[in-house]
């Protein structure tokens, strides 16, 4: 089961993991991607996968990415492989 993008209107922050769970539960794996209170609280239905964008992550958990890391370099990281 794939579950992105935002929940309707008057939904509960809730229906992403309820919707984990029972696909879970049905023994179907399920991607999410989504961002907010529904994506924080359906990670505690263990989803298969999350997909989460920057943004998304970083308002659910403010991170330090490679990326924003390798920006703040003067010079481009080098290559592990010749």
């Amino acid at each position: 089961m794939i579950i992105f993008g935002s929940t309707p209107a008057g939904c509960s922050d809730d229906l992403y993991a309820d919707m984990v769970s029972f696909a879970r539960s049905a023994g179907l794996p399920v991607v999410l991607d989504a961002g907010g209170a529904p994506f924080a609280r359906a990670l505690g239905a263990r989803p298969s996968v999350v997909k989460p964008n920057g943004d998304e992550l970083a308002a659910w958990r403010p991170l330090r990415t490679r990326a924003r890391a390798c920006s703040t370099r003067s010079s481009p990281p080098r290559s592990r492989f010749p």
